[in-house]
């Protein structure tokens, strides 16, 4: 992604290491011009498919569906994060207790946590190594067959207001929209 004020020698930089690392890559700049500013990642995304088109990768995952929550959790935070260990909440356990009661303590999961480091404290910074996550709250999203852990403090969508902007937005006859802020 290259936004206003990115330097070239930090793209560059970027480049490098991708291709070091045997990577494919491209510019992408759709945030300001939209589709066309996707383009070359387009290409590269068909490029790479077409590359293993008579024999695709096959489909793994970090852990057994079949495995328990903690050992899901556990595999998400030590082979995508880097974390040492996995602990668990009060409440976390609670919630634990009544999905498993529910018969949903098997579903897979998803992590959420601050997008500021690979911990769950967005003060610890970017690769922060060895540590150990904190399940907080377990949330189920049954619609959509999974669980959220949450860990550290974040805000989960929808992130309204006390007093949300809709409130106060009002369509006239004539389909004018007043009330926006």
């Amino acid at each position: 992604n290259v936004f206003d004020g990115d330097e070239e020698e930090d793209l560059r930089a970027v480049a490098e290491r991708a291709e070091a690392a045997g990577v494919a890559h491209a510019r992408i700049t759709a945030f300001d011009e939209g589709g066309r500013g996707a383009e070359a990642l387009a290409a590269e995304v068909a490029a790479c498919l077409e590359a293993v088109a008579d024999d695709p990768p096959k489909p793994s995952s970090l852990y057994s569906g079949s495995a328990p929550f903690l050992a899901k959790v556990g595999a998400i935070a030590t082979t995508l994060y880097g974390a040492a260990d996995v602990e668990m909440s009060e409440r976390a356990c609670s919630d634990l207790e009544t999905l498993t009661e529910a018969g949903l303590d098997r579903l897979p999961v998803c992590v959420a946590k601050t997008h500021l480091s690979f911990s769950d404290d967005p003060k610890a910074g970017g690769l922060a190594r060895d540590m150990t996550l904190t399940v907080r709250e377990i949330r189920p999203a049954v619609g959509a067959g999974f669980l959220v852990a949450l860990m550290g403090r974040i805000m989960t969508m929808p992130g309204l207001p006390s007093d949300p902007a809709a409130r106060h937005m009002r369509v006239d006859d004539d389909g004018r929209v007043y009330g926006l802020r």
